[in-house]
């Protein structure tokens, strides 16, 4: 189970890793079951730093600083 903390999905339904791609792309690749943080304030950013909605077992919205 990875523990992740995302931007809000897009219209395509992909959620930015935003400053947290470092371990977590590769946390996420690994784990059987995915819950995502979905925090207004993660900024967005680009590259390979992007995950699918459908890959996420549970979306929990909470914003924080």
């Amino acid at each position: 189970m990875a523990l992740i903390c995302v931007s809000p999905p897009d219209a395509g339904g992909l959620c930015s890793l935003g400053v947290s791609v470092d371990i977590v792309k590769a946390a996420a690749a690994n784990a059987k079951y995915i819950i995502a943080q979905v925090n207004h304030s993660m900024p967005r950013t680009f590259g390979d730093s992007f995950i699918h909605v459908s890959d996420i077992e549970a979306l929990v919205p909470f914003d924080e600083r």
